[in-house]
């Protein structure tokens, strides 16, 4: 049986760092692993080394990379200056200290800049309430760097060429400059960077299959003609990030057509919305010339997942995720999954799995 190589840091497994109903990120990743060491189309890698944060800045501005760096360090070395405005919500407190949000979060205009205080940076860098920075995020997200730098090497080394990198935090949500949607670095867009520095390919794709659009990816690579980006998400009428992520927004000047948003209607299903748009993208990926392909593997789009809004949601059914795996299974390169969402945790490791297992198939055939 053809192998994929299943890179994850077993660093905060057992930890929970979110008191939040539906993210749960580390309860996710223990839980595709349960899942996936029983199974023999996989070889588990646990990578104990982090990743330089040089990495991010492949795909993220310095000062944003910085600021992730140091952000919790410079919260708590305000004392008496933590203005309860940048409490937040629904998270945990350490030691006294709440985990730490932006009181607003600054617009686009031009006119904004982080400035010289922990405070103005993450007005600036973040763009919602609900990504708090927390004690251990830097640790977490220099284990998520290694964790992608060696999934991606063993895509290019291994006979399958087939790999996941099982990250602890989401990503595809995390443009250049800006953070948010429970993400931090673009671990996706550092693969597709990565996969052109290291694997010596001219093109390669993102395949985005969360619920949610990958606003972030297609921002970083939209005038980029070397990445091409596809996302199949939710139409932004009906969810998140409401904003981005229109069919009619297809790439900047120089990457006329490197962006394929297929915004689906609410409630779609296998048949015929879901099977046609995973069909369009891998041939669109094709029609690039996509040395390599990385996923962004989101799994909220489970017809139980709770983070819909009201009235929106997909109907995608259990057997439905092989289904998609084999389809993307299909590309000859090296394939490089990485994770994204997926809320439902009853259902989350089945749902893993069963991309997974299509991609397997499809490679093994």
């Amino acid at each position: 049986i053809m192998a994929m190589h299943v890179v994850y840091s077993p660093h905060d497994l057992g930890e929970t760092t979110h008191n939040d109903k539906c993210n749960r990120p580390q309860e996710r990743k223990q839980l595709i692993l349960d899942k996936l060491q029983t199974l023999p189309e996989f070889h588990l890698v646990e990578h104990t080394a982090v990743g330089a944060w040089a990495l991010a800045e492949l795909v993220h501005t310095p000062g944003m990379v910085a600021f992730l760096r140091t952000a919790w360090d410079e919260w708590v070395a305000l004392h008496e200056r933590r203005d309860p405005g940048f409490f937040a919500d629904n998270a945990e407190v350490y030691d006294m200290i709440p985990s730490f949000v932006p009181f607003q979060v600054a617009p686009r205009d031009g006119l904004q800049r982080p400035g010289n205080s922990v405070l103005g940076a993450i007005s600036y860098y973040a763009s919602d309430r609900v990504t708090p920075i927390y004690p251990s995020v830097a640790e977490a997200l220099e284990h998520d760097l290694g964790v992608v730098e060696k999934a991606v090497a063993l895509s290019l080394s291994s006979e399958s060429g087939l790999a996941y990198g099982l990250t602890t935090h989401p990503g595809h949500h995390s443009c250049r400059d800006q953070y948010g949607g429970y993400c931090f670095i673009n671990v996706a867009a550092v693969a597709a960077a990565l996969l052109l520095r290291d694997g010596g390919f001219d093109r390669v794709a993102v395949i985005d299959i969360d619920y949610h659009a990958g606003n972030g990816t297609a921002s970083i690579f939209y005038n980029d003609p070397r990445v091409f980006v596809c996302s199949i998400h939710m139409h932004p009428d009906y969810d998140y990030p409401f904003t981005t992520g229109f069919p009619d927004q297809t790439g900047g000047p120089d990457a006329p057509n490197g962006t394929l948003n297929l915004a689906l209607q609410p409630h779609a299903a296998w048949e015929p919305a879901y099977r046609t748009a995973i069909a369009d993208a891998m041939a669109r990926a094709a029609a690039h010339g996509a040395g390599a392909i990385v996923v962004s593997m989101g799994l909220d789009t489970y017809e139980r997942d709770p983070v819909a809004a009201p009235g929106a949601g997909f109907a995608i059914a259990l057997a439905d995720y092989a289904r998609i795996g084999e389809v993307i299974g299909g590309h000859k390169g090296p394939i490089v999954v990485i994770q994204e969402g997926g809320y439902y945790l009853p259902a989350v490791a089945d749902c893993a799995a069963g991309v997974l297992q299509g991609i397997v198939k499809s490679r093994s055939q």
